[in-house]
């Protein structure tokens, strides 16, 4: 099992908790647009995500950090699970957390979630349209798209919905043939 496996399944139960406390309360809206947030602003500052995530910080800290950070932005539902997070020494994995998190949430809200990693930032058009297909082929009457850039990819993307990965990247085309030419040698 890899290690990526196992922080998974350790992510799983937090995100649960935190989906059970935005369903008790009928927030899960609100609750989901605040993990958002929460994720977009650590995503952007890499060094805030180094802090949380070092263990020779203290959890006292980074408790205030929290509150001086999030505590305007946020309910107190959301500080509140940060804070059990940090007590636990859990919020370097808060980027998987929201990942079930919102796995979880869209699901619950029948909206089809697609991971979509491109080579170049999709413009608001090609998001549009990849929408559009998107709902075509999940016959999903709402979809909700979590847009990463991979300058690796060469061009191209690669969609996953659930389960299933789309890879139109060029990288992938090029493992593909590879493989192919491994195959017939």
């Amino acid at each position: 099992m890899s290690s990526r496996a196992i922080v998974a399944k350790i992510a799983q139960p937090y995100a649960e908790a935190l989906l059970e406390i935005s369903t008790t309360n009928s927030k899960v809206s609100s609750i989901t647009e605040e993990i958002k947030l929460i994720s977009d602003t650590l995503n952007n500052s890499k060094e805030l995500g180094s802090v949380f995530a070092n263990p020779l910080v203290p959890v006292d800290k980074k408790i205030t950090l929290l509150d001086k950070i999030f505590a305007d932005q946020v309910s107190s539902e959301v500080i509140n699970f940060l804070k059990v997070l940090a007590q636990r020494k859990r919020l370097k994995i808060l980027d998987l957390i929201v990942e079930k998190y919102l796995e979880l949430a869209y699901e619950a809200s029948n909206i089809t979630l697609a991971k979509v990693v491109a080579s170049v930032a999709l413009s608001e058009e090609q998001q549009k349209a990849l929408i559009t297909k998107i709902k075509s082929m999940t016959q999903s009457s709402e979809v909700e798209l979590i847009t990463q850039v991979d300058a690796n990819l060469i061009g191209g993307l690669t969609i996953q919905i659930g389960s299933q990965v789309i890879d139109t990247s060029l990288q992938g085309q090029i493992k593909q043939m590879a493989s192919h030419l491994d195959v017939n040698l």
